[in-house]
C-alpha cells in the first residue's frame, strides 16, 4: 500500500465506532472489495487512511485493512483514492427529467441513472410532483435497485387557492381552508408519503394546520417559504424546522420593490422575460442585502434564528451561478426546452456585475454554516448530477472546509430527510453506496469535477450510452439516411422523448430548420418512449419565438422566416405565432405577405393594436411605391 499522495493530506488515523468492523470479521465472502482507500468518516469530518471496504449482497459487512490472501469475485484497487458515502441530492424535480404530462415508469430509469448516478449521486428527494406520480414514486421509494438512485419521496408542493392563480402548474396542489390542508397532508400520508412539501402560496392559516397536522401523524414537513405570505421567522414559530433554497432567504429580510430600488441604484435592470433572466435577478437580491447595513444585520438575525432552532437549507447553488456566469455547468428551473446555456438578453443586466453579485451568495452561505445551520445539497434545477458536483465546488469556493462539504453533501441531507440510518455514511450495515473520487478534493477543489467510480447496492455503476446518443450520431454523419438506416439495424430500440426534444431544441436555436423538423418526425415514431404525454408536450412556443427573433436580430432571415413558419404550423391558431411570421415577411420587404399575416393574426386576438399598426404602415409604404 501507498502511504503518500493528496490524499495524505495529514488527517489523523482513527478508529471511529461507526466506520470500523469489531469483532470477528463477516466479510468470509464477499462480493466485492474497494481496497486501499483512504475512508472519509462523514460523522466526525475526518479521514481514515489505509481502510478497504468489504460488500456482500449489497451490503457493507466489513472495514478494515485488507490482507494479500483475500479475495473477492471483484476488486477495486482505490489506490490511495478518497471514498466518500454516496452523495444525497435533498432537492430534484423528476420533471427536470421526464415532462410532467408523462406516465412514470421504469423506461425513465436510464435516464435518472444517466443524470445522477454518473455522477455520484445515489440518493435523491424528488419534492414537488403531479399527483397522478405519486403512487409509482411510493413504490420506487420502497423498492431500492442498484441501477437508479433510491427515491425519497416528497410529497407536494401543497398552496393556498389565490384569485391570480388560476392556472398552476401541474405539480402545484390547492387548498383553500386549513380543514383542506390537513385533510391533504393525510390524503400523502394514505398513500404512503412519510414527508410533504409546503410552498410558499401557503397563507398562514393552512400553513400553521399543514405543519399541526404533519406532526402529529410523524410526517416531516419541507417547506419553499418567501414571497411575502409566510416569512421564515414566523414559519419557525409554527414549528418548520427544513428550508428549501438559500434564495429564499432574501424575501424574509426585505420585500422584492425596495431592494429593486437599490439594485437599480447599482446597474440598469430590465423586466426579465425568462426563468434564466429572473434567476440571475435573484443573485442581485444577495448583493444588494450584503452591501446595505440595516438589511445585512437583518439577514444576521434570520441566519441566527435558524442556527437556534437547528433548521436545516437546502442549497440550490449552481443554478444562481450558471445563470451569474459564475459556473461552467448550466442549470436551469424551466426544463423544456432543453438546453446547454442561459436563456438571458445580453442587457437584461451587466453581466460582470452578475458575477460580482453571485459572490455575496457564497459569502452568506459561508455566514450561514459557520453560524450553525444545517447546510443540504439540492441543486432543485436540470443537469442534476453535474449540477451537484459544481455546487460542491461552489461551497469550497466559499470558503467552507472541504469535510464540512462533504458533510453537505451527504450526512446533513440524510438527517434532513430522516434516513440517516441508511444513507450518509459509510458503516458496516450500511447498503454500500459510495463514491471513489480519482482526485483529491482536499488536494483541490477542482477534483470534485475531476470523475467519479460510484458503487451503488454493492454494484459498480458503468455509465451507460443511450440508444438516443448513437441514432443522434447517425443522423449527425448521414442525415435522415443514416438515422433511418440505424432505427432498421436496431429494431429493439427506444429512444427517450425527452432526448429527442433536446436535440430538437438545439437545432431550432442554431436555425437548422430542416434538422428541427426531422426531430418532431422522430418524436411521432414507434421507437420513441412516449407514455401518456402528446409530442405537442415537447414543444415550446415561447422559446420558438425568442430563437427566431434572436435569428431575425442577427441577419438571418432565411432561417428565421422558416421558423417562424415551423411556430405556425405546430401552433395554426396562435396569434402571436402568426404574428411573428408577419414581422419576418415585412423584414423580407414581402408586404402583401405580411399584412396577410398580421389579418390573420387580428382575427385571432383583435385587441393587437401592433397588427393594426403594422398593416397601415405596410399599406401605406405599398401605396407609396405605386
Amino acid at each position: 500500500m501507498r502511504h503518500s499522495g493528496p490524499a495524505r493530506w495529514a488527517a489523523p488515523l482513527i478508529c471511529a465506532a461507526l466506520i470500523c468492523s469489531c469483532g470477528p470479521s463477516k466479510a468470509d465472502s464477499p462480493d466485492l472489495i474497494i481496497s486501499d482507500v483512504s475512508l472519509f468518516d462523514s460523522e466526525t469530518g475526518k479521514v481514515v487512511p489505509d481502510q478497504s471496504v468489504f460488500i456482500e449482497d449489497g451490503v457493507i459487512v466489513a472495514i478494515r485493512s485488507v490482507s494479500d490472501t483475500e479475495s473477492a469475485p471483484q476488486i477495486i484497487d482505490g489506490n490511495d483514492r478518497l471514498l466518500i458515502p454516496g452523495l444525497i441530492d435533498t432537492h430534484i424535480h423528476m420533471r427536470h427529467q421526464v415532462i410532467a404530462t408523462r406516465t412514470l415508469s421504469e423506461k425513465d430509469w436510464p435516464r435518472l441513472a444517466q443524470t445522477y448516478l454518473d455522477h455520484g449521486v445515489t440518493t435523491v428527494a424528488e419534492m414537488g410532483q403531479p399527483p397522478a406520480w405519486v403512487p409509482t414514486l411510493v413504490a420506487w421509494q420502497n423498492t431500492p435497485v442498484a441501477h437508479r438512485p433510491d427515491m425519497v419521496l416528497v410529497a407536494g408542493s401543497i398552496g393556498s387557492t389565490h384569485d391570480w392563480d388560476e392556472t398552476p402548474p401541474p405539480h402545484h396542489v390547492l387548498v383553500a381552508s386549513p380543514d383542506e390542508a390537513r385533510a391533504q397532508v393525510r390524503r400523502y400520508r394514505d398513500q404512503g408519503a412519510r414527508r410533504i412539501k409546503l410552498y410558499w402560496k401557503l397563507e398562514r392559516p393552512e400553513l400553521t394546520a399543514a405543519i399541526d397536522e404533519a406532526a402529529k401523524l410523524g410526517v416531516t414537513p419541507y417547506g419553499h417559504i418567501d414571497n411575502g405570505f409566510v416569512n421564515i421567522a414566523d414559519a419557525i414559530d409554527d414549528g418548520l424546522r427544513n428550508f428549501e433554497h438559500v434564495f429564499t432567504l432574501t424575501r424574509s429580510v426585505s420585500s422584492p420593490d425596495p431592494m429593486i430600488a437599490l439594485i437599480r441604484q447599482q446597474t440598469e435592470l430590465r423586466d426579465h422575460e425568462t426563468l434564466d433572466e429572473w434567476t440571475r435577478g435573484l443573485t442581485l437580491y444577495h448583493d444588494v442585502i450584503e452591501r446595505t447595513p440595516t438589511l445585512r444585520a437583518d439577514m444576521d438575525l434570520l441566519i441566527d434564528r435558524l442556527a437556534e432552532t437547528r433548521s436545516s437549507i437546502s442549497t440550490a447553488l449552481n443554478v444562481l451561478a450558471a445563470n451569474a456566469g459564475q459556473s461552467d455547468v448550466y442549470s436551469g428551473f424551466d426544463p423544456y426546452p432543453p438546453r446547454s446555456e442561459p436563456d438571458i438578453r445580453p442587457d437584461f443586466v451587466d453581466p460582470d456585475y452578475a458575477r460580482a453579485a453571485f459572490l455575496n451568495v457564497m459569502v452568506q452561505v459561508r455566514r450561514a454554516h459557520e453560524a450553525g445551520v444545517m447546510i443540504r445539497l439540492g441543486t432543485d434545477a436540470s443537469n442534476g448530477g453535474e449540477a451537484a458536483l459544481a455546487e460542491l465546488q461552489l461551497l469550497a469556493r466559499s470558503g467552507i472546509p472541504i469535510a464540512d462539504v462533504l458533510r453537505i453533501g451527504t450526512i446533513n441531507g440524510a438527517r434532513a430527510l430522516n434516513i440517516d440510518d441508511r444513507a450518509g455514511s459509510i458503516a458496516v450495515g450500511r447498503p454500500a453506496d459510495m463514491v471513489l473520487f480519482e482526485q483529491n478534493p482536499f488536494a483541490d477543489p477542482v477534483h470534485f469535477r475531476a470523475g467519479v467510480t460510484v458503487v451503488k447496492s454493492g454494484v459498480v455503476h458503468v455509465p451507460a450510452t443511450r440508444p438516443v446518443e448513437a441514432w443522434l450520431a447517425a443522423y449527425r454523419a448521414e442525415g435522415l439516411a443514416g438515422a433511418t438506416q440505424w432505427l432498421t439495424d436496431n429494431p429493439d430500440a427506444r429512444l427517450h422523448p425527452s432526448d429527442i426534444a433536446a436535440a430538437m431544441s438545439g437545432y431550432m436555436h442554431d436555425g437548422n430548420i430542416v434538422a428541427a423538423q426531422h426531430m418532431i418526425d422522430q418524436l411521432r415514431h414507434p421507437a420513441t418512449q412516449l407514455n401518456g404525454e402528446a409530442v405537442e408536450d415537447y414543444f415550446s412556443k415561447r422559446f420558438m419565438r425568442r430563437a427566431a427573433y434572436r435569428l431575425l436580430e442577427e441577419g438571418e432571415l432565411n432561417k428565421a422566416t422558416q421558423l417562424f413558419q415551423l411556430r405556425v404550423d405546430l401552433f395554426p391558431q396562435d396569434a402571436d405565432a402568426i404574428y411573428g411570421l408577419g414581422d419576418a415577411r415585412a423584414t423580407a420587404g414581402q408586404h402583401e405577405a405580411a399584412i396577410t399575416a398580421y389579418q390573420s393574426s387580428l382575427a385571432l386576438d383583435p385587441d393587437n393594436e401592433n397588427a393594426v399598426i403594422m398593416i397601415e404602415r405596410l399599406r401605406g409604404l405599398i401605396a407609396d411605391t405605386e
